[in-house]
């Protein structure tokens, strides 16, 4: 089979071709970053709301009493109470946001289905908490006109996505971890830790979605607040509804941060961008759920014991679980060069040009070496050559001198040729992943069979 293949203009030159709305729908990465982005936004819209004791408009409106009257109640503990259920909410929007973000930009990007069925889980565990309004009487426009923004963007980016996924492409995606850490190890108390507590999370999800449904309040709510629900519903027989919406709302949002959690823990292959993650998620999600309950001044060691723990396993699984999974003795990745802590030797730049090309076996489609406006791959249909540091361009047609330059290639493991791919590209002839040939309708017009 040989492949040929255009200079990275060409396909720009494609897509400029093609409309913008008919991109983005082949494109499903772009409109899931636009539908996490929106979820980003409204976390942090909770999250003003929730630090200047804000009350919106059609809340106000759905109430028989007044804002006065409603900041009275209970010595104003009751506005407090509904500040802390949105902080928490907020922070578990910034977190879904955060990881779905990563999700999206790197092993989704890379083709990996086990990150498409974990945005497709999760999120629609997400979008299905809205309907929790039918059980507590309240319908919140805003949430309601949030919903049916985000969801045929989420919809269609997933449907976009899909067909650049790798096989397997089924749910059985999920079950294959994406590390193998020596049992008892660092690494394996680390990755247990942060799966019990994403399975907490998910449990505590559900359990708080169906009470805050259903019965709303628990004890110490009751006693924070010093009014039961009787007598609630006697001052305005609306407050509860309103109350309850936004506890299942945020029910909803704490099981679609655990699912996400779950999945990014047992599938995501250790690096520094997951690492980074899921630190920012855990700190916004548990630093509002913990921090919120001290600025109130709810303070129930049985209410906010359970986060408090939850928090410290999160931090602990990540503190032993580390950045990578690679070891001190691994390799860094520099732009344009490897080093080693054992060997700091520096080696040639490493690049995917048409002399490195021709030295693994493959052939140039003109006498101009490196200077072609086209380079041919001699290989396994749908497989990009290997990077390797780049031979002086006389190799390219002398066999000699190219097994010559590929004794002499440095050893690289898959994480490393992870990094270098996803650097940025110094030559135009750089072609970086196999997602790079999934994305674009043209490569199948310009692959000739041999």
């Amino acid at each position: 089979m040989l492949i040929v293949l255009p200079v990275s203009s060409t396909w720009a030159r494609a897509r400029e071709d093609r409309g913008v709305i008919a991109d983005w729908l082949r494109d499903g990465t772009a409109l899931l970053t636009v539908a996490a982005l929106g979820l980003l936004a409204a976390g942090l819209f909770a999250w003003f709301l929730a630090v200047t004791d804000q009350l919106l408009p059609h809340d106000l409106a759905w109430l028989s009493i007044t804002e006065v009257e409603l900041r009275a109640v209970a010595d104003g503990r009751l506005v407090h109470f509904m500040a802390h259920d949105r902080a928490a909410f907020g922070g578990t929007l910034i977190a879904i946001a955060v990881l779905d973000l990563w999700l999206i930009r790197v092993p989704l990007a890379a083709g990996h289905a086990w990150a498409w069925w974990t945005l497709t889980i999760a999120g629609g565990v997400g979008f299905l908490s809205f309907l929790t309004y039918l059980g507590t009487g309240y319908l919140d426009t805003w949430h309601g006109l949030a919903t049916l923004v985000l969801l045929p963007l989420y919809g269609l980016g997933l449907a976009g996505t899909r067909r650049t996924l790798m096989p397997p492409t089924g749910l059985g995606a999920l079950a294959p971890p994406g590390d193998a850490p020596e049992r008892s190890s660092r690494r394996w108390i680390g990755r247990a830790l942060l799966l019990l507590v994403g399975f907490g999370i998910a449990v505590a999800g559900l359990t708080i979605a169906t009470i805050g449904t259903l019965v709303v309040f628990v004890p110490q709510d009751i006693e924070y607040i010093g009014l039961t629900r009787a007598g609630l519903d006697a001052i305005d027989p609306r407050l509860v509804p309103l109350i309850a919406h936004d506890r299942s709302g945020f029910g909803g949002g704490l099981a679609t941060t655990g699912l996400t959690v779950l999945a990014c823990a047992w599938c995501g292959r250790p690096s520094r961008s997951l690492w980074e993650s899921l630190a920012i998620a855990g700190t916004a999600g548990f630093g509002a759920a913990v921090g919120i309950h001290g600025l109130v001044g709810y303070t129930d060691v049985t209410h906010v014991g359970p986060a408090a723990v939850g928090a410290a396993l999160f931090a602990a699984g990540l503190a032993l679980r580390g950045r990578d999974g690679r070891g001190r003795t691994a390799q860094v990745v520099r732009r344009g060069t490897t080093t080693s802590p054992t060997n700091p030797a520096r080696v040639a730049p490493a690049r995917i040009g048409i002399a490195a090309l021709a030295a693994r076996g493959g052939s140039t489609s003109s006498k101009n070496g490196t200077g072609s406006p086209h380079w041919a791959w001699s290989g396994p249909a749908g497989q990009l050559p290997r990077p390797m540091a780049s031979p002086p361009p006389s190799s390219a047609r002398n066999p000699t001198l190219a097994a010559s330059a590929r004794s002499r290639r440095p050893v690289r493991t898959h994480a490393q040729i992870h990094a270098r791919l996803a650097s940025p590209a110094t030559d135009q002839t750089v072609w970086t992943t196999r997602k790079a040939l999934a994305r674009r309708p043209s490569v199948d017009q310009l692959t000739a069979g041999a």
